[in-house]
């Protein structure tokens, strides 16, 4: 097992590959401590994933959500696109959309299966879809709890 948190980046949790048994408590204890802050950039995600996995690695994705940043996308992609800068820094659907698209391609060649737990949000509706098409693409699955699963 190796562990790792993202949002505008990607950080190990675990010290390199670890056996269930050997992550014990202190892991636990580690991720109780993530605060979400920040956007969320997949496609550092992705990439972290792509340098740390090894092949038929089965991943499991955890997210409550679209990607809301994108570490590549230049000056000229975001004034063309649908994610061109808001003044109140709101990142709409379309954008958030579009992200998803461009993280997605550094995972499309990747040997692992790619499964998705994706905690409940509201107002992310394309979310289920986009995450389910992911998921199935690397022969994972999706599961989504309910709003008050423990």
């Amino acid at each position: 097992i190796k562990l790792a948190t993202f949002a505008e980046s990607a950080t190990e949790v675990s010290s390199g590959w670890q056996t269930k048994a050997s992550l014990g408590p202190a892991v636990g204890a580690q991720l109780a401590k993530v605060v979400p802050q920040g956007g969320t950039d997949l496609q550092r995600a992705f990439a972290w994933l792509s340098s740390n996995s090894r092949a038929d690695a089965q991943v499991f994705l955890i997210t409550d959500g679209m990607p809301t940043k994108l570490a590549s996308q230049g000056l000229v992609s975001r004034l063309l696109s649908a994610c061109a800068r808001d003044p109140k820094g709101f990142v709409s659907g379309d954008c958030r959309n579009q992200i998803f698209s461009k993280s997605v391609a550094s995972v499309a060649n990747a040997n692992l299966e790619l499964n998705v737990i994706l905690l409940p949000l509201e107002g992310d509706p394309l979310a289920a879809p986009q995450y389910w098409a992911l998921a199935n693409s690397k022969g994972g699955l999706v599961f989504v709890p309910e709003q008050n699963w423990p």
